[in-house]
């Protein structure tokens, strides 16, 4: 913030002091200007205008203003990056100076500063605006290069430009609103009578139409009552639609109460055959688990058995063993003799037995391994029952689920003509006939018959249909087709005559390909294909629908081809995109081109399309699906011959093992009876006499332990038996009880095959009826929102139905309607019809006249209006600048007879006084006697005298305008120097006497013997590549040398 206080009641916005760096020519200068008249001299190109430069750049003004430099980054002094403004401005009494500041850079960046502290620049325009300054306007501030712009400014550029030097732009925005209002009456005074006109031609017009217009409106009112009949007719169509929707939806929860009912009785029965399931699996394993405890019970029952034969021979060899130690005893060496031949005798048999059978050793690893082999069987039986089990469900829950699920689509879907059948009934009862007694007396025609094309046409996709609906009619889709005349004349002839069929339509066309497509349809369009390529149908069909309407040439695209619609080639009249379809047609007398667009509906006769795609899809799924099936099968025989081979391996495995256990046993006997009987020869040999009765008690010990295991081995043996028993018995259960599920397996799948059957067909009525119903809501609908279309958006149920009271006026049954509308029609057609356009006409133009009548009023009342505001406006703007341009014309006056010349400022109207557009200020100049006053123009006066005036144009508004200063650059050019001093004298007096606004007045000289007083301040530009810097000059060295000169002239 500036030190510097406003202490002298210096006017606001006053400069106080300007400072420049790196600014055009300066690197570095500071002025300080006085409060009134500041004149600024030097040679040309010392940087003069550089003050005024900085000051209109300084305050926000634009390089426009200066009329040099487009940029302001031009005006930064050569090879510096920046430069800087600053300029120091009073405010009201009493406060501190306020320094703006801008530094610019090559960029063409500014930053703002107010006392050092940085701002936008919209802050400093506010405070530019708060002392008034207007640096664009001439009257303010008129640099060196638009002194000469001023004196061409014309009145009305001049008037804007000193109201808003002296009333501010508050007068000059309430001038262009004046010049608005009243441009904007006078077009509606145009208006008006355009409007005025155009009414007087439409009634004469209308008189002229009236007697014709009676007539017709007569006709129009039978016309119009016939569509109320009409439109009655559609009601009543649609509550009958409605009564048949009911009785269908009655019918279709009778429907799907059965479906239902169905469904309850369908999942007990899946749920007790897959519990079934589910118990024979574990059934099967609970078998085979009672299987191996049988096995194992008959090995254990086996090896029982043989240890209770063991304990025989014990008991038979301690009887022998004691009957031979008696016998021994009697007959010693007979008896050794016999025991070395029987000893021998064994050896012999068990070297035969080892010879043949081989080593016991030997066979006891053969059986380990035969064990082990076993086991393994017995594992890879388990796996391979398991895996059968696997494929068996598989088979049975999936694929085969799978297949049937295929196939009920794939029936589903081949069913179309059944129900475009039942579609044909709906719709045209008359062909549906025709179609049965052709099915029946086909062969009564020599060359083929094709059904109706509705029956026979299918698509590569179900959205071709509606295409197709919306180029064919149904007259032609409802028809047979034959390839010889005389097939068809007799088939009519049949179906006309003999069965009454009226309504039933052929046509005849040769079994040949179809014309091909000249060339593919544009694809950038979004173009697929076109229609006939979408097409499947045979050759006669697809030839006459080609010939007919010409499939072959109509492309059908997408959204894109809707989006770009207007970039189809013009030879593609016809075309269709996702929604729409597009007919462009050529006048044959004109040549013009229009073109039409309507919104496509869904298929109706076509809706059930054969979608080859989806069949093809689920027929090769079922291809699949089958050799899948096969697949499993032949996996399921392998693991079943691997199953049958797994066990005769175990029945072979079983039988070399009992043959090996045989043969074990039998050496161990030998062994035994071996090692017995060499036993008994060694004690033969080296017995003692025998003791009988020691032998005897020796004996009878033996034989009775042997007989107590034989009793405990007998109970083992029971309780085995017994067990045994039990297991075969749990076996024999199990299998009963698998047959059992078996069989309730197979009765569950019948019951669910009929159930399910069921469950079908109840579908299917399900679906007919839901489908009926959404026809008959279609149909229903379509005729209610036909009827609200037409009826105001209303129906006769809502309350505000235009058309009520005649509604009841009317028959409420179809029939009396019929013939009250009959009536109506006889009547409507004993009037002439006359002329129909007339009425239009006549109606057209009596609304166009009842438009123009309301437009005129209206008009005028704006008129009325905008009067009103123009007086209000120009009582309180033209009073006031009357006012001021009179105070300028006085000044002016003076002025030019102080300088022995005439001048006058004069406020021009124009012709028309609320022409505000035509409002300007004119000066007229008389520099000579006998001259008469001229309007100032560059045309009428030369330079010095344009100068001269606009110098003295200023100064008349020095004492009427409140701005804090003013600058001129160099105006005194090209004046003589009569007329220049007397301007100076004239400045001098007008800015220094009366103490008004300061003033800049830059010149490169001043005439000599000038007058000055103390208010002036004459600022010398000293500048050049050799001038030190101003802050090294001695002022009062030269102001004391500058007096020396003075005094010898006194």
């Amino acid at each position: 913030m500036s030190s510097v206080v406003n202490n002298n009641d210096v006017t606001p916005g006053c400069i106080y002091r300007i400072y420049l760096q790196n600014f055009v020519t300066y690197k570095e200068v500071e002025l300080y200007p006085g409060t009134s008249l500041n004149l600024i001299i030097g040679p040309n190109g010392t940087g003069k205008s550089t003050f005024l430069n900085a000051i209109i750049l300084g305050l926000c003004g634009k390089t426009s203003i200066i009329g040099r430099a487009e940029k302001v980054s031009d005006y930064i002094r050569t090879n510096c990056e920046t430069a800087t403004i600053e300029l120091e401005l009073y405010q009201e009494k009493g406060k501190n100076n306020v320094i703006i500041k801008r530094t610019i850079n090559l960029q063409d960046v500014s930053t703002w500063s107010i006392d050092n502290v940085a701002v936008s620049e919209k802050q400093v325009q506010k405070l530019i605006e708060k002392f008034n300054i207007q640096v664009d306007n001439l009257c303010q501030l008129l640099p060196q290069d638009k002194v000469h712009d001023f004196s061409d400014l014309n009145p009305k550029e001049l008037l804007k430009s000193t109201l808003s030097a002296v009333k501010g732009e508050d007068s000059v925005k309430k001038l262009d609103k004046l010049i608005e209002t009243s441009l904007e009456q006078e077009n509606l005074k145009k208006s008006v009578n355009q409007t005025v006109t155009q009414l007087s031609n439409l009634k004469s017009d209308n008189e002229r139409l009236r007697a014709k217009v009676e007539v017709m409106r007569k006709r129009n009112e039978f016309e119009d009552k016939i569509q109320i009949c009409e439109r009655k007719k559609m009601w009543l169509e649609s509550k009958e639609l409605k009564e048949q929707v009911s009785h269908h939806e009655s019918e279709n929860k009778n429907a799907i109460a059965a479906l239902k009912r169905c469904e309850n009785k369908l999942k007990p029965i899946q749920n007790s055959l897959e519990n079934d399931k589910r118990s024979i699996t574990v059934m099967e394993q609970q078998k085979l688990a009672t299987v191996r405890e049988i096995e194992n019970l008959k090995e254990l029952i086996k090896k029982t058995i043989e240890t209770l034969q063991s304990k025989e021979h014990v008991i038979r060899d301690a009887q022998l063993l004691y009957q031979e130690n008696i016998e021994r005893q009697n007959n010693k060496e007979h008896e050794l003799s016999e025991a070395k031949a029987k000893l021998e005798m064994l050896i012999n048999n068990k070297q035969t037995l080892e010879s043949r059978m081989g080593m016991e050793s030997d066979l006891q690893a053969e059986l380990q391994q035969l064990k082990q082999s076993i086991g393994k069987t017995t594992a890879t039986y388990d796996i391979a029952k398991k895996k059968k089990q696997q494929i068996e469900y598989e088979l049975l829950h999936t694929i085969e689920s799978q297949i049937k699920s295929c196939t009920k689509r794939l029936n589903t879907l081949r069913d179309v003509n059944n129900e475009r059948l039942r579609t044909l009934e709906r719709y045209h009862k008359d062909t549906f006939k025709a179609v049965e007694w052709l099915r029946e007396n086909g062969h009564l025609f020599k060359h083929p018959v094709y059904e109706p094309m509705m029956l026979l046409i299918n698509f590569t996709e179900p959205k071709y249909a509606r295409y197709l609906e919306a180029t064919v009619p149904m007259r032609d889709l409802v028809a047979f087709t034959f390839e010889c005349k005389d097939d068809m004349n007799r088939f009519l002839l049949a179906t006309r005559r003999e069965l009454g069929l009226r309504a039933v339509n052929a046509v005849c066309s040769r079994a040949a390909p179809p014309p091909a497509p000249r060339a593919p349809p544009p694809a950038h369009l979004g173009f697929r294909c076109y229609l006939a390529e979408a097409l499947r149908a045979p050759p006669a069909l697809l030839r006459y629908l080609c010939a007919g309407y010409g499939l072959q040439r109509i492309p059908v695209g997408d959204r894109h081809t809707y989006e770009h619609a207007d970039r189809v080639p013009p030879h593609i009249t016809c075309f269709f995109t996702e929604n729409h379809k597009f007919t462009v047609r050529t006048s044959a007398y004109s040549r013009e081109v229009s073109s039409s667009t309507f919104e496509l509906r869904p298929a109706r006769l076509l809706a059930n399309t054969l979608d080859v795609d989806q069949i093809n899809a689920l027929e090769a799924e079922l291809v699949k699906l089958e050799k899948l099936k096969k697949e499993k099968e032949s996996q399921l025989s392998n693991v079943q011959s691997q199953l049958t081979t797994l066990e005769a391996q175990e029945k072979e495995i079983n039988t070399a093992k009992i043959d090996i256990d045989n043969v074990i046993g039998k050496m161990v006997n030998l062994s035994a009876l071996i090692r017995l009987q060499e036993r008994k020869t060694n004690d033969i040999a080296n017995e003692r006499a025998v003791n009988t009765d020691h032998e005897r008690a020796l004996c009878k010990a033996k034989q009775k332990e042997a007989v107590l295991k034989q009793c405990r081995l007998h109970d083992e043996l029971q309780k085995i038996f017994k067990k045994l028993h039990q297991t075969v018995l749990k076996r024999k259960l199990i299998t009963i009880r698998l047959e059992k599920t078996r069989g309730n397996i197979n009765e569950y799948k019948s019951k669910l095959r009929k159930s399910e059957g069921e469950l079908t067909e109840n579908k299917e009525l399900v679906e007919s009826k839901e489908r009926e119903i959404k026809q008959l809501n279609l149909k229903m609908n379509e005729i209610l929102t036909k009827l609200k279309s037409i009826c105001n958006n209303k129906l006769p149920n809502d309350r505000d139905f235009p058309y009520t009271e005649q509604f009841k006026a009317l028959p409420s049954t179809l029939s009396q309607l019929q013939e009250h509308r009959s009536e109506l029609e006889t009547r409507m057609n004993a009037i002439n019809p006359g002329d129909a356009q007339a009425i239009k006409e006549y109606e057209a133009k009596e609304r166009q006249i009842a438009k123009l009548e309301n437009l005129e009023t209206n008009l005028n009342n704006q008129i009325i209006k905008l009067q009103n505001k123009i007086n209000q406006l120009k009582r309180q703007w033209l009073t006031d600048v009357e006012e001021l341009i009179n105070n300028i014309n006085i000044n002016f006056r003076e002025m030019f007879r102080r300088v022995d010349c005439a001048g006058e400022v004069k406020l021009e109207k124009g012709e028309k006084e609320d022409d505000f557009s035509a409002y300007g200020i004119g000066i007229w100049v008389k520099f000579r006697e006998r001259e008469e006053m001229m309007q100032l123009s560059r045309h009428t006066q030369s330079g010095g005298e344009r100068a001269l005036t606009t110098a003295l144009y200023l100064l008349a508004l020095q004492s009427l305008v409140a701005v804090p200063f003013r600058c001129v650059d160099e105006i005194n050019q090209g004046m003589d120097t009569v007329n220049e001093r007397k301007m100076i004298q004239l400045l001098v007096r007008e800015t220094t006497d009366l103490q008004n606004s300061q003033y800049f007045m830059l010149t490169p000289k001043l005439l000599p013997n000038l007058e000055y007083n103390e208010h002036i301040m004459v600022h010398t530009i000293m500048n050049g590549k050799e001038i030190m810097n101003y802050k090294d000059w001695n002022y009062s060295s030269f102001l004391k040398k500058a007096r020396s000169y003075r005094l010898p002239s006194k």
